[in-house]
């Protein structure tokens, strides 16, 4: 238990020594968070789509455009995350 990672050659024998499972459990956090990014993320673009339809409606061409930069910087945060 007291070793250094000198004293070690796979890091991953000596996280599982001094940390037990951690990493699993920090991997899963990470899942969930990934999915609770990825679905924030769509509901915000889902949001913008909606906004530049109305804006295209009343013909607000400048409102329009900008949803839709707003719309591509988001989808690719979602290719990202």
């Amino acid at each position: 238990m007291s070793s250094s990672q000198e004293e070690v050659s796979d890091p991953e024998e000596r996280a599982e020594t001094h940390y037990g499972n951690l990493d699993v459990n920090n991997y899963e956090r990470m899942v969930a968070f990934s999915r609770a990014n990825q679905l924030r993320l769509r509901s915000a673009l889902e949001s913008l789509r909606m906004r530049r339809n109305i804006a295209e409606v009343d013909g607000n061409w400048e409102e329009a455009s900008n949803y839709s930069r707003a719309m591509a910087e988001i989808e690719a945060l979602i290719d990202i995350a």
